[in-house]
């Protein structure tokens, strides 16, 4: 009979660590969309029929993507509309030799001042 399980829990470096799986052989961590580094491993125990324990640790390494913004001017005449769009880059990272992108969320451009 396979055990069910599901637990959440905060963590000290703005990580949600979730475990879940019907064999208990698998460790998810769902990241605040913040984060970037290296968490508190999570350590996982389990059984076997005789209880007798086995331990192994999980630690996930995050690396970050930040996004790039290139400026933009114009110039003209005092009373004349100026505008001129600014250039905005999705972060990448290389995670296991391959490059990964974070796309941008066009839903959150605001403007600043």
């Amino acid at each position: 009979m396979k055990q069910q399980f599901q637990r959440k829990m905060k963590l000290e470096n703005k990580l949600e660590h979730t475990q879940s799986n019907q064999q208990l052989e698998k460790v998810t961590f769902t990241l605040n969309k913040d984060f970037a580094g290296t968490p508190v491993p999570a350590t996982v125990e389990a059984k076997d029929a005789n209880g007798t324990p086995a331990t192994a640790k999980y630690t996930p390494t995050v690396k970050g993507a930040t996004p790039t913004a290139t400026p933009s001017e114009t110039v003209d005449i005092q009373g004349a509309e100026q505008s001129k769009e600014v250039t905005f880059t999705a972060g990448k990272a290389t995670v296991n030799g391959e490059e990964v992108e974070v796309p941008m969320d066009n839903n959150e451009y605001k403007l600043l001042g």
